[in-house]
């Protein structure tokens, strides 16, 4: 993604108009004093960030929920019944 560079003095000469106009086609970066101030960017790629967003956050929770599982003492039913024909064939 190539971002358009735009000094926070030059964007506030064109105006914002200009700057969301321009964020449609194309994310603007705002600099004040050579640093990185804000990016602006159109709905359609904020939507779209925002997705990515969930999907990624739903991956990790995902893979905390089987770790966590993974490293419990909890079995599954099938697991458990296999531990206690074990344990009574022991016996």
């Amino acid at each position: 993604m190539t971002l358009i560079r735009m000094t926070a003095t030059e964007a506030t000469r064109k105006g914002f108009s200009h700057v969301s106009h321009t964020a449609g086609q194309q994310p603007v970066l705002v600099t004040n004093h050579g640093k990185p101030e804000a990016v602006v960017v159109g709905p359609a790629e904020f939507e779209e960030f925002a997705r990515r967003l969930r999907t990624l956050e739903d991956v990790v929770l995902g893979k905390a929920a089987d770790t966590v599982a993974d490293r419990s003492g909890f079995a599954t039913v099938d697991q458990a019944k296999e531990r206690l024909a074990a344990a009574r064939s022991k016996r």
